[in-house]
């Protein structure tokens, strides 16, 4: 049965995330039920979350095909952990009002271009390796076209590279050209609420990917993004 609205203590938290994790065996909705009980548990506790906490809050579910995309597509897998956990929270099956599907929340026409440079002619976006790569793919590009930032290819995953570009001419015209404007700063005169939100939430979340399992500090990993 559906567990999201059960109050629970953060150490029961703990011990059911842990059984849903086992029990889904890198196959089912199991991942994102378990997520949302640590999500919803730890913002409502007081307690310190422990590393055990942290990892069922920040987890490595599909493992081997993020490392497989990651090395393929040339990205920190910090980076792709926290896209999924934010897009979907690890959920294959979900869709967005706007009809993005599955765990890197793909329209179907961006998953169809890609698919056609991937020469892909027949995929599932409900599939995890094939919509983890297919992410993958896309996020690498926007990194490539913009010249290397991880920082505003997260926000173009969220509102099209049009769009940021757009604001990233705006800003350096308001606030001085772009050797001048950081990247962080960038981030707080975007218009879009929304937006800004995301590319928060992307960040922090690398950071505690890159901290609890790639040997990374914080600040090594904030740089990284919004270098």
């Amino acid at each position: 049965s559906d567990v999201k609205n059960i109050p629970v203590s953060l150490d029961c938290a703990v011990r059911l995330a842990e059984f849903l994790n086992k029990t889904a065996g890198g196959t089912d909705d199991y991942y994102s039920q378990s997520l949302r009980i640590m999500a919803r548990t730890a913002g409502n506790s007081d307690k310190p979350l422990t590393q055990e906490a942290l990892t069922l809050l920040y987890p490595c579910n599909y493992s081997d095909i993020v490392a497989d995309v990651c090395r393929k597509y040339e990205l920190p897998e910090e980076t792709m952990y926290a896209l999924i956990r934010s897009e979907s929270f690890f959920d294959t099956d979900v869709v967005s009002s706007a009809g993005a599907v599955g765990l890197t929340q793909l329209m179907q026409f961006t998953a169809a271009d890609i698919a056609q440079r991937l020469k892909r002619s027949d995929y599932s976006l409900n599939d995890p390796a094939t919509n983890i790569e297919f992410g993958a793919y896309y996020l690498a590009n926007l990194i490539k076209r913009l010249d290397g930032s991880v920082l505003t290819a997260f926000f173009s995953y969220n509102a099209g590279i049009t769009r940021v570009r757009r604001w990233l001419q705006s800003s350096a015209i308001e606030l001085g050209n772009r050797e001048t404007l950081s990247y962080d700063l960038f981030l707080e005169t975007i218009p879009y609420s929304e937006t800004r939100e995301y590319g928060r939430k992307l960040v922090s979340a690398s950071a505690a990917y890159g901290w609890l399992y790639c040997g990374k500090s914080v600040r090594e990993v904030v740089d990284e993004i919004i270098r």
